[in-house]
């Protein structure tokens, strides 16, 4: 179910991201940037859960599964690697978050009401895609899952503005802080991308027709909104610092110095 429900997200989210640049959006590097986290995470992890379904068997050549796995692996890597990417996203989404961001919040009550860090062009970008009329028309069976939506732009506004009050420029070396944001983001432009495309469907087939894709946007608003509250509701973290001391430390002594026996 989860392999599903991330794979409909991923879709969704490339689908609307390939609608922007066909639109003539100039610059859709933050959104290709999200695709390419989320896709290559996402199959990395479908391929991953795929092997453990499989068992032994998987580890034989005559099956594809263990070749999927090793070819999967190199994409967290090439095209900037995630940790790269993640950065980029939170960073240039923090260009200008503060009041702007919460004007874009308020100003999409109904029924979207922003994409959080992405701020001012996401909204016009989906709209590109979509349609303003289509897209700010979400099906009320979606509520529930527009309703996360905007709770998320609005608490990621206001995390953004206080991690920014309170580093300013050392933002920049806060890299626990920045790969929360760029995770909530990409969860926020793939769940509007979501509730988006599946209230498109509604429109087209209704809701009996597209009960598969209702229950799968349903599906990723829960799995997403686990995320988001668990890296909103603390985007800095006690532990942050210690495992930085750790990490550190295993660098100077030159990897694990610990014997069981000594």
């Amino acid at each position: 179910a989860r392999m599903m429900c991330e794979t409909y997200a991923l879709e969704s989210a490339v689908y609307l991201t390939t609608g922007l640049i066909d639109a003539g959006v100039p610059d859709y590097s933050l959104e290709s940037a999200i695709c390419k986290v989320y896709g290559s995470e996402t199959i990395w992890m479908v391929v991953n859960e795929t092997l453990q379904i499989a068992a032994g068997i998987g580890y034989m050549a005559e099956y594809p599964y263990e070749r999927m796995l090793r070819d999967a692996r190199i994409n967290l890597i090439f095209e900037g690697t995630n940790e790269i990417l993640r950065a980029f996203i939170s960073l240039a989404g923090l260009q200008s978050p503060g009041k702007q961001l919460t004007e874009v919040a308020r100003a999409m009550r109904e029924p979207i009401k922003g994409f959080g860090v992405l701020s001012d062009f996401a909204i016009q970008r989906a709209r590109a895609r979509f349609g303003r009329e289509r897209f700010e028309r979400v099906h009320p069976v979606l509520h529930a899952d527009a309703v996360v939506i905007e709770e998320g732009a609005m608490a990621l506004a206001r995390e953004s503005e206080r991690v920014l009050r309170k580093h300013g420029k050392e933002i920049a070396e806060k890299q626990f802080v920045q790969a929360r944001i760029a995770e909530v983001a990409m969860d926020l432009y793939a769940l509007t991308a979501v509730v988006a495309r599946t209230s498109q469907l509604i429109e087209q087939r209704g809701e009996e027709g597209a009960r598969r894709e209702i229950d799968l946007c349903h599906g990723f608003r829960v799995i997403a909104e686990r995320r988001l509250r668990e890296r909103l509701e603390k985007m800095e973290r006690e532990e942050d610092e210690l495992l930085k001391e750790v990490a550190q430390n295993t660098y100077s002594d030159g990897g694990y110095r610990f014997d069981v026996t000594s």
